[in-house]
């Protein structure tokens, strides 16, 4: 799947990242990504996304902008 580069996640991934949850909830589809993440700022809070990164799952926090 691809990342808006001007969207919150692309602070979080670099190239060949895979977005495995954003607030400790499964990502299913880009879509539901993007429902999460709106959810998470619509709240005005840091948006935590869980990132399977060169073979390890790691975790990148995104201060966001509404």
């Amino acid at each position: 799947s691809s990342v808006d580069r001007t969207g919150p996640a692309a602070a979080a991934q670099r190239p060949g990242d895979i977005v495995l949850a954003v607030q400790f909830r499964p990502v299913l589809s880009p879509p539901d990504a993007r429902a999460q993440i709106e959810r998470a700022r619509g709240q005005g809070r840091p948006v935590l996304f869980q990132i399977w990164r060169d073979g390890a799952s790691t975790y990148r926090t995104v201060r966001t902008r509404e």
